[in-house]
């Protein structure tokens, strides 16, 4: 374990750029920037991923390994909604990762006298690795990058599936964490727009913060840059004012965002602004934070599942292909691969056996559904007469009403009251009329819905009836093929080649394509398991295409 320096001795003369940020908010473009301007990169990146990170992250695999191992040990990890939570609590192992923290920093950069320090997680983690760099010799820079947050949650719903609200949420526990563990630190905000759009204003701008030129301030460095930052690996864009009048994004995720990028132009951090917003997350994560940390248990605890049954698997698959190449042994398999396709017929027929109780129960509920829908015919016809006698009681009121307007006629004295109460009456009586079509209209309402769950019932009952004829297909031309000699002679051939033949013969009877199946649905290709088996086992009830 490397010894570690006392923080607080004289200012090392060795400089340390740290860029800071959320995820896809431009870090890597900045690294990679500085880079070429002569900071030197870790020994051991993290290698780019086609479908994340095109042009690569530029940051050591090392680093956000240990960052994880941290995080891990604090009950949180990288998508921890709340890791802005301050981590004064860490100095507690300092005796463990600051050593090891330190290691890293010398074996990544072997001394190198400026280097440019990157992975996203250490937003979250400033005042750890701050003392660790000052331990290594190193006086730090802060270079924070400001993205749109709705970029940002866009680009991490294409890459890791999260909803916009997960990411904004996010997004501001980054930010609000980069900004307080950086306040006392030499440090400049820079705009992912402003970095895309003009790299040498940021470049100059950043050399008159630190004081420091770059070592490799040339033409050829220039180029390369250029070349690096090209707007066609910028998949996502939207407008700031996009951001702000969009009632879907909270007027906290906006105020901070419109802090940050103040500050990326000159201004000053509204400090107050920001503590008052950590301060209700704070409350949010009191709040929601045990929920939170119990589904993040049982996420690591599938992870660990899954990954011990692809290790089970993968252990399986090696065994398979050592045993295919003993032609004794393959036999064996054939015949234990014969003996599961019968029970695989069997499982068919049993799943043909519950989709026609399934349908069965369906006509029962379609038989109700009509009952339920003569009753209310019946009951609308009774409504009708009820409006009939409706109006037939306000053609007798208005004839009542017209005698007593002769009587009133024929007489003033009493006028005033009588119209009174005549006018009482004929309101009453088209107030009744109105509840009545009221409560007509109610009825109307309900068998139109009945009529429209009819419908639907139809609708499941036609694709029961189409997926059972489909297993009959298959199961008969399964069957069939097995009961031929030409079927029999191929059940002692290897089962991967038995089964591609039957694959082939299904789809020359129309039944199922298994090569349209896997390049429909990449979940299965990914997984190798056989498309025939995945689609009887699951495919029927995801209703996915048979090719």
């Amino acid at each position: 374990m490397a010894s570690v320096p006392e923080v607080g001795e004289a200012a090392p003369a060795r400089r340390a750029f740290v860029v800071v940020g959320m995820h896809r908010s431009g870090t890597s473009a900045m690294t990679r920037t500085l880079s070429l301007l002569g900071a030197a990169l870790p020994k051991g990146l993290m290698p780019p991923v086609d479908a994340n990170n095109e042009s690569g992250f530029w940051e050591p695999q090392s680093v956000a390994d240990l960052n994880d191992e941290i995080l891990h040990a604090l009950d949180s990890d990288w998508d921890d909604v709340f890791t802005f939570r301050p981590r004064r609590y860490l100095s507690n192992f300092d005796h463990f990762y600051l050593g090891r923290a330190v290691e890293l920093l010398e074996a990544e950069f072997n001394g190198s006298e400026v280097i440019v320090l990157k992975d996203p997680r250490i937003s979250v983690l400033t005042t750890f690795w701050d003392r660790a760099l000052r331990a290594a010799g190193y006086s730090t820079h802060y270079i924070v990058m400001v993205r749109n947050p709705l970029e940002v949650a866009e680009s991490l719903r294409m890459r890791d599936g999260f909803p916009r609200e997960k990411s904004l949420l996010l997004w501001s526990s980054y930010m609000i964490a980069a900004d307080r563990d950086t306040r006392d630190r030499e440090r400049i905000f820079i705009g992912y727009d402003q970095l895309m759009s003009d790299w040498r204003s940021v470049r100059q701008r950043i050399e008159a913060s630190n004081g420091f030129p770059f070592p490799r301030d040339t033409a050829a460095a220039a180029n390369e840059i250029d070349r690096h930052l090209d707007h066609r690996l910028r998949h996502h864009e939207i407008e700031a004012d996009d951001l702000f009048s969009r009632s879907d994004v909270p007027e906290e995720v906006k105020a901070l965002y419109r802090v940050f990028k103040g500050a990326c132009e000159g201004a000053e951090i509204d400090r107050a602004l920001v503590d008052s917003i950590e301060a209700e997350l704070a409350k949010m994560d009191r709040l929601v934070g045990p929920l939170l940390a119990d589904l993040r248990g049982r996420v690591r605890s599938l992870s660990t599942d899954i990954a011990q049954l692809n290790d089970s698997h993968a252990d399986a698959t090696a065994r398979a292909e050592a045993l295919a190449k003993e032609l004794e042994a393959e036999r064996d398999r054939t015949a234990a691969d014969i003996e599961a396709k019968t029970r695989e017929v069997a499982e068919v027929a049993a799943r043909l056996a519950e989709v026609e109780a399934e349908r069965d129960a369906e006509r029962e509920r379609l038989a109700a559904a009509n009952e339920t829908n003569a009753a209310l015919v019946t009951k609308q016809a009774e409504l009708g007469s009820e409006l009939e006698q409706s109006r037939a009681q306000r053609k007798a009121a208005e004839a009542r009403l017209n005698e007593r307007l002769a009587v009133v006629t024929k007489t003033c004295e009493g006028l005033a009251r009588k119209e009174s109460e005549l006018d009482a009456a004929l309101h009453e009586s088209r107030a009744e009329m109105e509840r009545v079509e009221a409560r007509l209209e109610d009825r109307f309402v309900e068998i139109a819905t009945l009529t429209a769950l009819l419908a639907e019932r139809e609708t499941l009952e036609r694709h029961a009836s189409e997926e059972a004829d489909w297993l009959r297909q298959t199961a008969s031309v399964l069957l069939g093929d097995s009961a031929t000699p030409k079927g029999r002679l191929f059940r002692l051939l290897p089962a991967a080649f038995n089964s591609k033949r039957q694959q082939r013969l299904l789809k020359r009877k129309g039944l199922f394509d298994a090569d349209a199946y896997l390049e429909a649905n990449g979940d299965v290709a990914a997984d190798r398991t056989d498309p025939l088996r995945h689609y009887l086992q699951h495919g029927i009830k995801e209703r996915r295409r048979r090719g």
